[in-house]
């Protein structure tokens, strides 16, 4: 939605939608822990996990925990539906203002790691995530000199003689 926006300028898509991306939004900021993370839990048929709506967000089951790729998005989405709400004059965009806020602050804290000098999953913090590196270099929670060492440690741990791996494990 924030693309078509972004790209087409289109903002009676936005009014059109505002609500149904309000769902959305309240949908992801429902499974934030109380350090304004979602943790991803395992992804399989039962019923414990069934009923909590658990839900698998990348394509390999061992990528638990507070992942840098989900929170990533968590963080880029509120922002966008913050300027959503600027938008269509809703008051809700200094309340998901603030809560990205709080968001980036248990990113950098929680999922940084000066052993590899990137973003690390929580619940195995042994391999750098190529896709959560990224997007936190492309949406602005990677700044400065962190910025600078996240790049070095994606090409370090991730970089071949061709260009970046494919996943984020060899």
């Amino acid at each position: 939605a924030y693309n078509h926006y972004l790209y087409f300028g289109d903002i009676y898509f936005v009014e059109q939608y505002f609500d149904e991306l309000d769902a959305c939004m309240d949908w992801l900021t429902e499974r934030m822990n109380s350090a304004y993370m979602i943790y991803q839990y395992p992804v399989f048929y039962d019923p414990f996990y069934t009923a909590s709506e658990a839900v698998e967000f990348t394509c390999n089951f061992d990528r638990l925990g507070e992942k840098p790729l989900v929170n990533a998005v968590l963080y880029k989405s509120l922002l966008c539906m913050a300027e959503f709400a600027d938008l269509v004059g809703d008051q809700r965009g200094e309340k998901w203002r603030a809560l990205a806020d709080k968001v980036w602050v248990a990113f950098n804290e929680r999922l940084w790691d000066d052993s590899v000098n990137a973003y690390v999953d929580t619940y195995d913090r042994s391999y750098v995530p190529q896709d959560g590196n990224a997007l936190a270099l492309l949406f602005g929670l990677a700044k400065g000199e962190r910025a600078k060492l996240v790049m070095a440690s994606l090409r370090k741990h991730l970089w071949t003689p061709y260009g970046s791996a494919l996943l984020s494990q060899p």
